[in-house]
């Protein structure tokens, strides 16, 4: 018997209902992506109204620990054998070394912290891996609307100042407890918002464009007020990285309109200083410098050296000097110190493995020219973080972590589409995320009441976790202050 359908039951589908759910299934798979770029946006567009010395990075750690632990909840996609083994010993070393260590429950905060942010990762790099336009065209948003909220708002402050006679450089930098934590988020998305102000595709509406433009000019006079030679040099050494990698007939527009940026920055910097000296104030305040490293980086040795492999738990390193900042300003020497040479060695074979320039070099060049500018802008702000993170704490400060790993995962998964189904991980990888999760929200909130800010540094207080934030405790003449570089 023939089967028939009401009026009603062939009518296609409408209204509002209907429409929100379409909405939701296409962005579902890269809602990863949405919830850290809508966090990254807030934190940028809001000004929380706290002693920024005090707690500033406290409520960055609480919401972007939240967050992960919202995210860790959800499905995953299986990983293969090795690299679960890996991470399961990376996990026990770590627990190991934090047994001997002197602050064990921050640095489990730590540990749990790298763990949140290795399966954010992966949960974005299954994002891209299903819909990596889509994927990519979101973070690219998230990018420019990021750029343009906080370009408006250093600007309004700027005006403040001139109008006040005076421009202070945390003024124009408000929102971050040192001004060089603004510079470390640079490298990592500027040549994002350059792929939308010159796109390869063609695939950007005209006003879209003029935005990207707008923020991309914006942001280079900001680096160039901020003063942070590292993000500087960071970021063409991570263009130059993608033209080896990628070719000059890949990568030649992207090199072109950050340099035309660069260089329209330069000349409204310039025109403005010629109508008020006020600018020249904020760029006189930064003083060139190591900030200490000259210091830092042969006494991270010295403690490598005494304890070369197991290494001294997580987040450990503000415990162990007399005074000086919180992390050794260099993510080899800080992987190094929590997790010894072994546990280093580790990381970087993890690295090796999904970030190989000789690997991305095949892949990338065997894509279409159009195809391969996402991956192209990808790898630049890859390789750009990481040249940065070699003189600064680009991985271990709350922000730029969780920056780094979405564009990790957006460049893992972004060079070819592979369907991944997002609940294929299986009962061990939900329940252990979810007891990462569960550890993760607990030890941070564990680590809270320790935390203190500079005005009250001495010996029993310090950051907690150290690296919270990288101003000078303890006895003795600080380091650096905010205004070196």
């Amino acid at each position: 018997m023939p089967v028939t359908h009401s009026q009603d039951e062939a009518r296609p589908p409408s209204g509002l209902a209907w429409s929100a759910r379409l909405v939701w299934r296409r962005l579902g798979a890269c809602h990863p992506i949405l919830l850290c770029g809508g966090l990254l946006v807030a934190f940028l567009a809001f000004h929380i109204p706290i002693p920024f010395t005090d707690k500033a990075y406290d409520a960055h750690r609480v919401a972007i620990s939240l967050v992960m632990a919202l995210l860790l909840m959800g499905g995953y996609p299986r990983p293969a054998r090795w690299i679960l083994i890996v991470v399961t010993f990376l996990t026990a070393w770590g627990l190991a070394a934090l047994v001997q260590s002197p602050r064990p429950v921050e640095g489990l905060a730590v540990l749990m912290t790298h763990l949140a942010l290795l399966l954010v990762g992966w949960r974005t790099f299954a994002s891209a891996r299903t819909n990596p336009s889509l994927a990519t065209r979101s973070w690219q948003a998230v990018a420019v609307v990021a750029a343009v909220v906080y370009a408006v708002r250093t600007g309004a402050a700027i005006v403040a100042g001139m109008h006040a006679d005076q421009v202070l450089l945390r003024e124009v930098f408000f929102g971050f407890a040192n001004v060089r934590h603004f510079a470390q988020l640079t490298p990592l998305l500027l040549p994002v918002i350059a792929s939308a102000a010159w796109p390869a595709d063609g695939q950007v509406h005209r006003a879209w464009r003029q935005a990207a433009w707008a923020a991309l000019v914006a942001w280079w006079m900001l680096v160039w007020l901020n003063g942070s030679s590292g993000a500087f040099y960071a970021i063409w050494i991570g263009l130059a990285i993608t033209v080896a990698i990628a070719g000059w007939r890949r990568t030649g527009w992207l090199v072109k309109t950050t340099g035309i940026a660069f260089v329209a920055a330069l000349a409204i910097i310039y025109l403005l200083d010629a109508i008020t000296p006020l600018l020249r104030g904020v760029l006189e305040s930064t003083a060139p410098g190591l900030s200490g490293r000259s210091w830092l980086w042969p006494h991270a040795l010295s403690l490598i050296n005494a304890q070369p492999w197991l290494g001294y738990g997580p987040g450990q390193f503000a415990y162990l000097v007399p005074t000086g900042p919180g992390h050794p300003h260099n993510l080899v020497l800080s992987f190094a110190l929590d997790y010894g040479l072994i546990g280093l060695a580790l990381v970087g074979l993890l690295f090796w493995r999904w970030f190989s320039p000789l690997r991305l070099a095949r892949e990338v060049r065997a894509l279409p020219e159009v195809q391969a500018c996402w991956p192209v802008a990808l790898i630049a702000a890859a390789f750009g973080g990481l040249a940065h993170a070699t003189v600064s704490g680009v991985t271990v400060m709350p922000l730029s972590q969780l920056v780094l790993a979405v564009t990790l995962g957006l460049l893992a998964g972004s060079r070819r589409a592979s369907p991944v189904p997002a609940s294929g991980g299986g009962m061990v990888i939900r329940a252990g995320s979810t007891v990462v999760a569960i550890v993760l929200v607990a030890s941070i909130a564990f680590s809270l009441p320790s935390s203190c800010g500079y005005e009250k540094a001495d010996a029993a207080c310090r950051y907690s976790p150290a690296f919270w934030g990288q101003y000078p405790s303890g006895a003795g003449e600080p380091l650096y202050d905010e205004g070196t570089r």
